[in-house]
């Protein structure tokens, strides 16, 4: 026979529980269910329908969990969320495909048995090992724009029921690795875009990809924070057309940057071809995400046989082209928006051939 348990008639051993366990005047239930204990209530005017983790002969267990539940509430975590297993943890808007083969692959099958509370900066260390192993020297190491990736997915799994973790405090702050990279193609010239935008052409719509491509090559920004240019990032400063926007932050990144362009006339005529938002909050290409647009530039430097290209070497195309005129690293990392301390900068640095020449021979030419 299914009981049901008032927490205040409970012994008067159990009061002072009693009263922990009632919230703005109303006493919270707990119900026995096929031999198991679970609670019901409305708080805040959400409904709350959690197990206890106990049978019927563990009460005492019951009582302490439903504490546990009650201090989820009052401090804004998803009732026993933290205390679930990171396999079972469902985020409100679903991983698109990529992130969600990363959970499958990495995430789950390493951190899947273990629960968010249970997450520290030892096992993330182990985890690093346990995909890239550590250099002769004994240290960690790591592709380091793939970890983030896995880390990102990782942190949206435990802030989709703790949204006051703080991951990067707890997990990442101290974190220390060696980074590894893939080795970086040659640097883009003028002809290869050219021949990238040849296929671009040929395409069939994807007009607002074709825009973006263009904004890459003349400010060096990111496909994210195309997407989400809005009428209120531009402004007039001494006669002198300017934008100014937050970049998009990154996974790892500790502080926001600011991209400070100015609009040239290439720029501004690209950005005539676009309706002006009546709301100034409202972005320039609604219809356009970051993926896709990555996707599509990416396939027209494939058909242009330049595998292996795509929007990050067009970004990178200013910052070496800037570096080929004179121009200093700290420069580049304004320009493009990186944090002060940033080492990414660099990987955006690199000398063309050409110019390289040019400069032996000057240096010939002088001797």
């Amino acid at each position: 026979m299914t009981k049901k348990m008032n927490l205040q008639t409970i012994s008067q051993k159990r009061k002072t529980l009693a009263q922990l366990l009632s919230m703005e005047g109303e006493p919270i239930m707990m119900r026995l269910k096929k031999g198991k204990w679970y609670s019901a209530f409305e708080y805040k005017g959400r409904w709350i329908g959690v197990s206890l983790d106990a049978y019927k002969g563990e009460p005492s267990k019951a009582h302490l969990n439903l504490s546990d539940v009650i201090r989820d509430c009052r401090e804004g975590r998803v009732p026993n969320g933290t205390r679930k297993k990171i396999r079972l943890l469902k985020p409100e808007k679903p991983f698109r495909k990529e992130y969600a083969d990363v959970r499958r692959n990495y995430i789950d099958p390493f951190f899947g048995e273990m629960k968010p509370n249970e997450l520290t900066l030892t096992l993330i260390e182990q985890y690093i090992e346990s995909r890239w192993g550590r250099n002769k020297d004994g240290n960690l190491q790591a592709m380091e724009r793939t970890l983030k990736t896995e880390m990102m997915v990782l942190r949206q799994l435990v802030e989709s029921v703790d949204e006051n973790f703080n991951f990067h405090k707890r997990l990442l702050k101290d974190l220390k690795y060696v980074s590894l990279y893939r080795d970086l193609l040659q640097p883009l010239t003028r002809e290869q875009i050219d021949m990238a935008w040849e296929q671009a052409k040929k395409a069939r719509g994807g007009a607002d990809f074709k825009r973006a491509f263009w904004i890459m090559v003349w400010t060096g920004m990111e496909a994210k924070d195309i997407c989400d240019l809005r009428p209120k990032h531009f402004v007039n400063i001494k006669g002198e057309d300017w934008l100014i926007k937050d970049r998009h932050k990154t996974m790892l990144q500790k502080t926001t940057t600011v991209i400070k362009v100015p609009v040239l006339p290439e720029f501004k005529k690209i950005l005539s071809e676009v309706p002006v938002p009546l709301d100034k909050n409202a972005p320039y290409f609604p219809n356009m995400d970051n993926d896709s647009c990555n996707k599509a530039i990416g396939k027209w430097f494939d058909r242009a046989g330049l595998e292996g290209y795509g929007s990050k070497y067009l970004r990178r195309h200013l910052g070496e082209l800037a570096l080929d005129l004179g121009q200093s690293e700290t420069w580049v990392q304004q320009a493009l928006g990186h944090a002060f301390d940033s080492k990414v900068t660099r990987k955006y640095m690199r000398v063309r051939e050409g110019s390289m020449i040019d400069v032996f021979q000057k240096i010939a030419n002088h001797g």
